[in-house]
This record gives structure tokens, sequence and C-alpha cells, in this order.
């Protein structure tokens, strides 16, 4: 699970920003299963981040995504990184992003800098799981400057003889290549760090991967059900390409483009419904998935990657969660994961606007954050906790009145007549 996160100069992130999924020592009677305990680490099995437009909260969830991307780098993509604009210094500086994880009993801490798509630094640090034990540095690189230390040392024999280290690529990840048991154990976490922008069609891949599966579909089903959606079956059906021409020539695609779709043809999801004659049940009536509301549509898309999530004690991260949602529709989803049902201790993460879940009948004060910027443009993220906040206290009154800060500074908006 994600420990915590840090990121400095990158889009509107100038100095060092910090998030963390450790617990504090805050109680509550009332949440007992937002949090959890696996040895040693105390963790928050959810967190939201609040904040006006343009404050920042999407680059937080950016920054993660982007860090996993350079980790994951197997296409030899180019390691392009957006740092701060608004500095004449941080334009020139590198962009460093660091996570803490738990992983098979261990804690690791790694992390990188990168400037004008070179690793400027690298370094992995661990910590075992237990009572009294002490942080121990595995490597440490500068440019190609490399340090290796403890059972790592072996890990490093076996790209030493092949000279495969490059200036524009991670060392852990080459490692991996190289089947270093430790350098996989981390490339391994980064898969279980899923994180997304808004409605995302990756997103619909889980889902769709899914239903290729008889299980898991029926799975998918009855979460639509619960959701009360009216929705009995869902089933994949072919479309012929003249079916959606018209709608994909509004898209204004260039004509190659069409020609591959074309070639591969298109599959679409039905959702089934009840219909009825008279107030009597006939049948069912299939309904093309784009014909249903935009939250059906995003629980369609979502709830592939949650069953995921959920079944293999995943990260889930995502912008805007509550898009299209009923604010009870997003209560439950945050519910599901501070849970009995959550048993592998599977986290989501998430930025919002939606103030009605801004209560501490939902979350604990310290999986609360907010973002905003300053005059320079910067943004800063902060935590709840930070504040002194009583237990009985309304928290979507508080922020409101901004009393958190992290509010748009709206006052009238200018209209004359043309």
């Amino acid at each position: 699970m994600l420990l915590s996160f840090r990121v400095k100069n990158y889009l509107s992130i100038k100095e060092e920003v910090f998030f963390t999924m450790e617990a504090t020592k805050y109680k509550s009677d009332n949440l007992i299963y937002n949090n959890s305990n696996i040895g040693q680490v105390n963790f928050l099995k959810s967190a939201v981040i609040f904040g006006p437009n343009g404050s920042g909260k999407s680059n937080i969830i950016l920054a993660m995504k982007r860090m996993r991307d350079v980790v994951e780098n197997t296409s030899n993509k180019k390691n392009h990184i957006a740092p701060f604009k608004f500095d004449t210094i941080s334009a020139s500086e590198p962009t460093t992003f660091e996570v803490k994880f738990l992983y098979k009993e261990v804690v690791y801490r790694y992390g990188f800098s990168i400037k004008n798509e070179i690793i400027v630094e690298e370094w992995l640090y661990y910590k075992n799981n237990k009572p009294r034990a002490r942080e121990n540095q595995y490597f440490q690189r500068n440019f190609q400057d490399f340090q290796n230390f403890g059972e790592y040392k072996k890990e490093a024999d076996l790209i030493k003889k092949e000279n495969k280290t490059r200036e524009d690529k991670l060392y852990v990840s080459i490692v991996a290549e190289f089947n270093g048991k430790i350098s996989r154990d981390v490339i391994e976490w980064f898969k279980t760090f899923n994180t997304f922008s808004g409605i995302h069609s990756d997103l619909t891949l889980f889902t769709l991967a899914k239903m290729k599966n008889e299980l898991q579909k029926e799975r998918i089903v009855d979460f639509l059900q619960s959701a009360d959606f009216g929705i009995v079956d869902l089933k994949e059906k072919k479309v012929s390409f003249d079916d959606i021409k018209i709608d994909l020539e509004d898209k204004n695609l260039p004509t190659e483009i069409l020609e591959k779709m074309k070639e591969k043809g298109f599959k679409s999801i039905e959702t089934f419904h009840h219909k009825y004659e008279n107030k009597k049940f006939v049948g069912l009536e299939p309904l093309p998935i784009g014909k249903e509301s935009d939250g059906t549509k995003k629980l369609f898309e979502l709830v592939g990657a949650i069953i995921e999530c959920l079944d293999n004690g995943e990260i889930l991260i995502i912008d805007e969660l509550d898009n299209s949602f009923h604010t009870k529709m997003t209560e439950a989803i945050i519910k599901l994961f501070n849970s009995e049902k959550n048993l592998n201790n599977a986290q989501l993460i998430f930025a919002s606007h939606d103030t009605n879940i801004l209560t501490q009948k939902l979350f604990r004060r310290d999986q609360i954050w907010f973002t905003e910027k300053n005059i320079y443009g910067e943004t800063q993220l902060y935590s709840l906790i930070d504040f002194g906040t009583r237990k009985d206290a309304s928290l979507e009154k508080n922020y409101l009145e901004g009393k958190y800060g992290s509010i748009p500074a709206i006052t009238e908006l200018e209209y004359e007549h043309g």
C-alpha cells in the first residue's frame, strides 16, 4: 500500500508537497475501518483532496501518474517532464518524485530526479516491517555514478557485465529487466499504483476485461444493481461501422483513423432493463450504454477498477471521482473502501468538489487534504489534521466559510451588454 508521496517542481507544484496515507494517532470510535495496521505500519484506506478549480488538485494526481509512467517506461519513450514554469530558476531545475510504500513486509522509499529527460539522481531505501527496524539504503545514483549497498550489490552485478545503464532510464527499471528480485518487487508494486484523470478510457478497459469472464460479469451486474440503476444484465454486442459512422464523422477524425477503425470493427455494451406492459413484466429491453445517464456510464467505467483493487489490495487514485455522481453514490464508494468488506486493504484516493462528503461521519480528519495556490501560482498541499478541529465540528460549514482556506476568491463576475 501507499504510505506517502512527494513531488517537487512539476506543473503548478514548485516547492515540495508531501501527501501521506500513514494514519496519525487521531482516533474515531465511529470510523474503525477507515484505517488499519500491518506490522508497524498504521495506514489509511482512503483520502480526499479538496480545492478550488486551478488550485492543483489534478496536478497532484498527475504527478503520481507521471511517476508511474516513468518507472514503467518499457517502450523507451522520452521522460518528458514539465517543471514549474512561472519561476526562472525552477524552469531550469530537476523535477523530483518520491514514494514510500509497503510491499511484501518491507517498507520501501524510492525516488528520482529528472532534468531535460536525463536521470539526475535516483535512490532506493528499505526497512523491514518489524519493531525497532532501521532504514537502510540499497543504492544511490548521481547521473551515471552508482553506489550499491548490501543485497543490492548482487543485483547490480547482473548489469555491470552488460554495461546496460543509460542516462535516460531508471536504474531500478534496468535491473528489474535483468531479473533483480528487489528491483522487480519495486516494479511490481507500481503495477498496483493505479492513477486516472477523470473519466478515462483506461478505466473502461478494466471493466471490459472483466466482462469476458462470466463470473466477473455477474459481479459487475450485481454492483450496478446495488446502485439502483435498474440494470439487470449486460452484454457485449458487435457494432458495424455504418451504425456509428455519422457519430465518428462528427468528431472530425482523420480519414486514416476512420479506415483503421472500420477494418478492426467495434464492440459495444448493451444494458438490459425490465420491460412492462400494463405494469406486468414482459421481458428485457436492451439499451446501448451510450444512452444511459452520465452517472451510469461513469460507474460502469469505474466498477472494473474498483473490483480489481478490492480483490488484490491495490491503490485506486482518481481525479474527480464524484463527477456525474449523486453524493449518495460517492459516499457508497467511499464507505466500501472504509469497511470490513475491504479485506485486502485496498486504498482509494481522489479529488473532489462535492463538499457534501466533507463530514466527520465519513472521514477521519487525517484523511482530508486541501490544495490552494499562493500569489506566485504555486500549489500548496496541506491536511485538515493541521488545524485544531473539534470532533463535533461541521467541516463543510467551516470549509465554505474559509476557515481551512482552499476556496475560490470569487467576488462578482463582470458582464456588460454587447
